[in-house]
């Protein structure tokens, strides 16, 4: 039995902990016409991890399509996420 212990504990993978300090979150936001809402700012979104509200330390409006291209609007609660936003130079 000792030996069929060791024997799986030989093949087992390692384990790696890691702990993530900044996550990036891409998000399209549209009035009630389905016009991209430009001028929001920090205090306009809350983001939470379960019930924890998490500190958002960077927010920036970034153009994805000319004006003019961009597809319509998709209806709510039936939109896809948006491409991820470029990364920021901090």
């Amino acid at each position: 039995m000792a030996a069929l212990a060791a024997l799986v504990f030989a093949v087992q993978q390692p384990t790696f902990r890691v702990s993530v300090d900044r996550i990036e979150i891409g998000a399209v936001v549209t009035d009630s016409k389905g016009r991209h809402v430009t001028d929001l700012s920090i205090r306009d979104f809350t983001v939470l991890d379960g019930d924890k509200r998490q500190e958002i330390t960077n927010c920036e409006y970034v153009r994805l399509a000319a004006p003019g291209s961009a597809p319509q609007a998709v209806p709510q609660g039936r939109g896809r996420l948006a491409p991820p936003l470029r990364p920021s130079l901090s």
